[in-house]
């Protein structure tokens, strides 16, 4: 929320999601592990997209049925344009949106822990690396 969003679902853990009864038309997902189809594809509006932005070396698997059914699309996009970029920090400044971050001094202790908050899935949102006065 505090990055602009309306509204923010996580969903870790969740084994239902309950919407009501909008569906969704531009699902981004920003999870670094796959999420869980079986939930999130019912929710799917028909005709929308799905952006995964994350990078991640594993496959992106979902189900080719409900997919088809319903003609859902997958955009992925790895950098947009730089239009897309100074609208975006265009938008971010009229809001007053600015980044949430963790700081880790620069110097191997600081790597180590930055490295480590990484791979535990508990950085958030971006890990900077400040060099030390």
């Amino acid at each position: 929320m505090k990055l602009g969003a309306t509204e923010f679902i996580a969903m870790k853990g969740k084994k239902e999601l309950d919407i009501g009864e909008r569906k969704i038309n531009a699902l981004l997902v920003t999870t670094s592990a796959q999420p869980d189809w079986e939930l999130i594809l019912p929710a799917m509006a028909p005709d929308s997209t799905i952006f995964p932005l994350t990078v991640s070396m594993d496959d992106f698997k979902i189900p080719y049925m409900p997919m088809i059914l319903n003609g859902l699309r997958i955009q992925g996009s790895c950098v947009a344009a730089r239009y897309h970029h100074r609208k975006m920090l265009q938008f971010a400044s009229q809001h007053n949106i600015k980044p949430i971050i963790q700081q880790f001094p620069l110097n191997q202790e600081g790597i180590t822990e930055a490295m480590q908050t990484l791979n535990d899935g508990k950085m958030r949102y971006r890990g900077v690396l400040v060099p030390q006065a």
